[in-house]
């Protein structure tokens, strides 16, 4: 990250703590809608579906909508394996174009979890990649501490509930 970036998010008004990025190859897209017809369905939302299968090259706005799910997901701290599908990060746009999320269950109660104020959405591709980057502006709560904490509580979890079994095994 560039000092000057940096600078412009230290002196805003609100913690920027999550950035997500995400590039995604338009024909590895294109060649799994094309031989698994229910990744689709899986994977998008109707209005998303809707939306790209509209265009005069639907690969290429499924491939900018995938980016953006998991750039998404990334800026949340959690990624594709925190255990909340990729169907219920959905973008939209609005009557200008300008792109959207929407969260649904567990990838909305994260973001209420982690105080999240706003997520800003930026898309974009070339002949052959779709990108797109997602900034999570946190409000007043330290949220990266609460990522933090959680991990290593589910790790000591873990830790615990082994070592419980160990024991009653010995």
């Amino acid at each position: 990250m560039s000092k000057s970036f940096q600078k412009k998010i230290t002196n805003a008004n609100h913690d920027t703590e999550g950035f997500g990025l995400d590039v995604v190859k338009i024909a590895r897209v294109r060649q799994i809608v094309d031989r698994t017809p229910s990744f689709v369905s899986k994977v998008f939302t109707d209005a998303e579906i809707e939306y790209c299968s509209k265009k005069y090259n639907p690969a290429i706005h499924f491939a900018t909508h995938f980016a953006a799910k998991e750039a998404a997901l990334k800026a949340l701290g959690c990624g594709i394996y925190g255990g909340i599908k990729l169907k219920n990060v959905e973008v939209l746009h609005d009557e200008h174009g300008r792109p959207t999320l929407n969260l649904y269950k567990k990838a909305n109660d994260l973001f209420n979890e982690l105080n999240v104020k706003k997520l800003e959405i930026s898309m974009t591709f070339t002949a052959d990649e779709a990108v797109a980057c997602v900034i999570c502006i946190y409000g007043d709560k330290p949220a990266y501490s609460l990522i933090k904490s959680k991990s290593k509580q589910n790790t000591t979890d873990k830790i615990m509930k082994a070592f419980k079994q160990i024991k009653g095994n010995v």
